[in-house]
């Protein structure tokens, strides 16, 4: 039986919850499945296939045979010993941008990069850096051994909860494959951190798989913790519970919503975005013009990562609405970075005049200061867009229910549309009373100052600051 969004949410907090109550190592075990509860079950509706636990049970063989493998040696950190660790543990511009500028906060031998083995030193020329998956991986036949004694112990606390949310126990083989490798993960990082003795670890998102091992094993050896957050926080699912001793927020909408969430204030700063930048960027490209001469404000939809029916849905209906208003405003569509602009050869052949590009093209900073107004639903590229002051229309064209639009409603006053029909009527209402457009502005402004307390440098600074007291806090 296919399960609701919201008792998935509550199966996977409980999940961790109990398994927390049974530590490996003064490690709560519960907190390493995070990624794969969010990944596999709570955007999942159905329980995995048979021919999924049989590959989960084959890959757990696989594991126990890399478990009697030698580990790396930890000889080449010595160089690093004494710094503060950034993880960059993706491959992501955005995450990159985010952490790098606070790591320059640190010149000198003052800070170390644990990167992913996708990136090279091509990369992070500037930055001293080491592969830490490199490190993470390796074996410990003292695990294996404790993961058998304890999985029974582990396995009977996920089946009462399968029990009580009636999950059954599909759940159970995919779980224990993860919960073995993640044990061997923790090994390995206590190794790393013994190594780096760092002054202190800070990651991007602390509830990731292979960060949380590192933040916990650092926890345990007494070394300070943060984390950055790295998106939008709406509702709280995926943050919290918080695995680091601090988070960095963004602005006081961050701090909100995490202590919604249950995080102790004491636990939140609010330093800002360091990706964002200090000033709204200019606009690059000349507007076109309407027939009488005027500039033709850019009216930019912003699509998602939807199943194709939706997908076509939405530009189909968004098109609908540029034949309409065509002689009065600039239509545009900027792909969610998933998508690629075949998919709407379609659209494209039927609609020539809506230019369709893809994120990779431009961005999101140069995509947004090329348009007036950003139309979407349900995307985070609609934050972004009120952080630098353009406004934004909400379609909702399934009438569907997203919690990461709530703020967007109820804190930014973004008006909504339905249908093609009603989104014509509120652009053609924006475009042609000014009164309309002024009290737009103004909300989308008081928005972002909710939303980002600092951009850019300034960011990167207050969140220096707060990493260097959590450092001073230790040694006193």
């Amino acid at each position: 039986m296919e399960s609701t969004f919201q008792q998935r949410v509550l199966f996977i907090r409980d999940i961790e919850s109990e398994l927390n109550a049974i530590p490996h190592d003064g490690i709560p075990v519960g907190s390493l499945l995070s990624d794969t509860l969010l990944l596999k079950v709570l955007q999942a509706p159905q329980p995995p296939s048979c021919w999924a636990v049989m590959k989960d049970i084959v890959r757990l063989c696989r594991w126990m045979f890399r478990s009697l493998m030698p580990p790396a040696d930890t000889a080449p950190l010595a160089a690093f010993h004494g710094r503060v660790c950034f993880t960059l543990l993706s491959g992501s511009n955005k995450l990159k941008d985010l952490i790098l500028p606070i790591a320059d906060q640190f010149p000198g031998m003052q800070q170390v990069i644990a990167g992913c083995s996708s990136q090279t030193d091509e990369t992070l020329t500037s930055h001293p850096y080491f592969p830490a998956h490199r490190y993470l991986h390796g074996g410990s036949p003292k695990t294996l051994l404790h993961f058998l004694r304890m999985w029974p112990r582990w396995r009977k606390a996920i089946r009462q909860v399968c029990d009580r949310h009636e999950f059954g126990c599909r759940p159970l083989p995919h779980l224990r494959l993860v919960l073995f490798a993640q044990l061997l993960h923790v090994a390995q990082a206590k190794r790393l951190i013994r190594a780096l003795q760092p002054t202190c670890v800070v990651t991007e998102y602390d509830r990731n798989g292979t960060a949380a091992c590192l933040v916990l094993a650092a926890r345990k050896a007494g070394i300070p913790t943060v984390t950055l957050i790295h998106g939008i926080v709406n509702p709280d699912y995926g943050y919290t519970p918080l695995l680091a001793d601090i988070a960095l927020c963004w602005g006081e909408q961050h701090r909100e919503k995490l202590m919604e969430g249950g995080t102790p204030p004491e636990r939140l700063a609010i330093a800002g975005n360091p990706r964002l930048k200090e000033k709204t960027p200019l606009r690059r490209e000349t507007p076109q013009k309407t027939e009488c001469g005027q500039e033709k404000p850019t009216i930019l939809f912003a699509s998602q990562a939807l199943d194709a029916e939706k997908r076509h849905g939405f530009m189909d209906a968004f098109c609908q609405v540029a034949a309409r208003l065509y002689n009065s405003a600039d239509f545009r569509v900027r792909l969610h970075p998933s998508e690629k602009t075949e998919f709407y050869q379609e659209e494209q052949q039927k609609y020539p005049f809506v230019k369709i590009e893809s994120s990779h093209g431009s961005s999101v900073e140069d995509s947004i200061a090329a348009a007036d107004y950003v139309v979407t639903w349900g995307s985070g590229f609609g934050y972004d867009a009120l952080v630098y002051g353009t406004p934004v229309i909400l379609f909702n064209l399934f009438n569907e229910e997203s919690k990461h639009v709530n703020d967007l409603i109820q804190k930014a006053k973004c008006p909504v549309a339905t249908s093609p029909m009603q989104l014509a009527e509120l652009i053609t209402g924006l475009l042609s009373t000014p009164e309309t457009r002024g009290m737009f502005h103004e909300k989308s402004e008081e928005f972002s100052r909710y939303f980002v307390y600092a951009r850019g440098e300034w960011a990167a600074k207050n969140s220096a600051a707060q990493i260097r007291a959590q450092i001073a806090k230790q040694r006193a």
